[in-house]
């Protein structure tokens, strides 16, 4: 939710890297939800059935030139958003032409590829430096490096009720005992993760 805070989402053309991971999958729902009018992801092969049952219009095939692909896709018309769950700089050398003139491009990784801990410290560089020229109207769209935190908690509010409600689907891949926690850190970090991870702190009796 917070990668596409504050944004208008209806009728916007969005591009989503990393559809299949854990984050791309809630956010395809939520922007489908929220009447995004084209929602392009990127994913393998064996996931694009899901991410078009989520809610996906479009397919970029991450295993093949991604910047090819993507600018095949904005010959017409160009992203209004782009949302980063997977990292990588592929896009940039060319991004005036796939993002629209005030655009916005919000990454929760940074440049470099991955979904481990390793993958985001090291992105957070750039991507800083990114920012900073976003916020000095250096470049001429908006960038952000999105982290966690409770400036704006409302967003939590909406996320529990689509979740109740029905209208996002919950992704668990695996549950582990609280002395497992090391075994859930070494999974996430192999990038293979299909859900979230769930640590059980204490059984319930």
């Amino acid at each position: 939710m917070l990668l596409m805070d504050k944004l208008p989402i209806k009728n916007k053309k969005v591009l989503v890297l990393g559809g299949a991971t854990s984050v791309g999958r809630y956010l395809t729902q939520l922007l489908s939800i929220e009447g995004a009018d084209e929602i392009f992801v990127s994913c393998s092969p064996r996931s694009e059935e899901l991410v078009k049952e989520l809610g996906a219009t479009g397919i970029i095939n991450y295993r093949e030139n991604i910047l090819n692909q993507v600018l095949e896709n904005v010959k017409e018309k160009p992203f209004d958003y782009i949302f980063d769950c997977w990292g990588g700089n592929q896009l940039f050398p060319q991004i005036k032409s796939i993002l629209v003139k005030g655009g916005v491009y919000h990454t929760i990784v940074g440049d470099k590829t991955g979904s481990g801990v390793e993958s985001m410290l090291a992105g957070t560089a750039k991507s800083i430096i990114r920012g900073i020229g976003s916020s000095l109207n250096l470049i001429n769209y908006s960038y952000g490096y999105i982290l966690l935190g409770n400036k704006n908690p409302g967003w939590i509010d909406k996320a529990q009720e689509y979740v109740a409600s029905g209208k996002v689907k919950i992704f668990i891949d695996k549950v582990y005992d609280f002395e497992e926690l090391p075994q859930a850190i070494e999974y996430i970090d192999t990038g293979r993760a299909q859900g979230k991870l769930i640590i059980k702190v204490k059984e319930d009796n």
